[in-house]
């Protein structure tokens, strides 16, 4: 069978691309005929643009020659944003593929299932057209399915639950004596670990709150992974992680990417895998642990309760996961710091705890209320400030080359200004200072 498999590809650092590699290889090994087109130049051998009309054209030409398409779909591989304008214009290229991409089928890695507000009434419905055009969509959960059907509009039998580790192989054959060595881990402590791109809603500074209420130094938390993108959110989340492993020296960050194989070393080396991630459709990393035998810990969120093998646990507070992690180490849980009870009038009493209650769901829901240090400009004095961008002023002496800069300008400076404007608006609003501009939320 001759299958086209559309979706990112190493080298690109990417779970979809390693997903995709897998998946591949697999297929391969199956007896298939395995073409792979990715949105960047890639081991793949070929590639297009998936966010222009032209390229899912070019794409979906080429799916109409395969007996089998399958797309790999996040909303960030086909949409430079959710924003209505920019979702109004890269829906023609999808809404193509799937439609006239010949035997379609999508994997849906993550997608909006609500959608609020004015710009939420135009996009729902093409949201839904758009998800009822392939001829069948996996997901990785009977939650998912489920959504897929209710929210979306996709015929209950279009819709197939796909075993999200189906096509995960190991990477490593060390022990955990060796990969601990390895990665220089005490080979005597119970280790936690929480891998992937270090971004909020992973949740991955619950864990590290979690750990500071478990006592002794026979436990630990190995944080590993990188900023996926610098934007100045992600830079406070990583930030806020440093902040809490500096307040607590059994906490360890480990700010780089891994390669698959050191990937595997680190669940290896773990005792328990802690996933306490806010929001999240399925979870590779709870499968490859899964691979090795590593208990896992997550929260009930998306279908990851589904994920979950034999011996791990599903959590849905903070004080669950205190709990969680203390029986799976086996340490002691340490009382929460409370403030002296007052006297006076029932409300003075009940304040302390009222504030504790507070503390607790700001950090379980909003991680970065945490994050008070400048995030912009990193690493400058908080009196510096940054000239506002602008375009380079139109030239007006006479010449050829001055009209040909003019010209240029003409051609690009409706792509440009907006760009200006939005960079602009992050400037007043980081450096707290008045703009003229704010971006659009569509």
């Amino acid at each position: 069978m001759k299958v086209l498999l559309v979706s990112p590809y190493p080298p690109l650092r990417d779970g979809l691309a390693n997903y995709a590699m897998q998946m591949a290889a697999g297929l391969r090994a199956d007896g298939d005929d395995v073409e792979v087109v990715s949105p960047q130049p890639s081991a793949a051998g070929s590639h297009e643009q998936f966010m222009t009309l032209r390229g899912l054209l070019r794409v979906a030409r080429r799916a109409r020659r395969a007996d089998r398409v399958v797309v790999q779909f996040h909303p960030e591989i086909f949409f430079r944003g959710m924003r209505l304008d920019l979702f109004l214009r890269h829906y023609p290229g999808v809404f193509a593929l799937f439609r006239w991409g010949g035997a379609v089928e999508v994997i849906a890695h993550e997608t909006p299932y609500s959608d609020g507000g004015r710009a939420g009434a135009v996009r729902t419905p093409l949201w839904r057209l758009l998800w009822r055009q392939p001829a069948g969509v996996l997901v990785h959960t009977e939650a998912e399915r489920a959504q897929m059907t209710s929210r979306l509009g996709v015929p209950a039998g279009r819709v197939r639950v796909l075993d999200h580790g189906e096509r995960f192989q190991r990477r490593t054959g060390v022990s955990r004596g060796e990969a601990r060595r390895r990665l220089g881990v005490d080979p005597d402590v119970h280790v936690f670990l929480a891998i992937g791109f270090l971004q909020p809603h992973k949740g991955f500074d619950r864990a590290a709150r979690a750990l500071s209420r478990l006592a002794g130094d026979g436990v630990r938390l190995d944080i590993v992974g990188e900023i996926r993108i610098s934007t100045p959110e992600h830079d406070a989340y990583l930030h806020l992680l440093q902040d809490l492993a500096s307040r607590d020296r059994r906490v360890h960050i480990h700010d780089a990417y891994v390669s698959d194989e050191e990937f595997d070393e680190w669940i290896v080396a773990a005792d328990t895998v802690v996933l306490p991630y806010r929001e999240i459709w399925s979870s590779g990393v709870a499968e490859r642990a899964e691979l090795y035998d590593r208990p896992v810990v997550v929260t009930d969120v998306g279908g990851l309760a589904e994920q979950v093998a034999a011996g791990g646990v599903v959590v849905h507070d903070a004080a669950q996961l205190v709990e969680a992690m203390a029986k799976l180490s086996g340490a002691e849980v340490l009382p929460e710091t409370t403030d002296t009870e007052p006297g006076g009038t029932a409300a003075e009493r009940v304040a302390p705890t009222v504030r504790r209650r507070a503390e607790l769901l700001r950090q379980w829901h909003d991680p970065l209320d945490d994050a008070a240090r400048p995030i912009l400009p990193l690493g400058r004095p908080p009196d510096v400030r940054a000239d506002p961008l602008a375009l380079p002023p139109i030239p007006t002496e006479p010449g050829v080359k001055t009209f040909a800069l003019r010209v240029v300008r003409k051609l690009t400076g409706w792509q440009l200004a907006p760009i200006v404007r939005y960079v602009n608006a992050l400037r007043a609003v980081v450096l707290d200072e008045p703009g003229d501009e704010r971006p659009s939320d569509g």
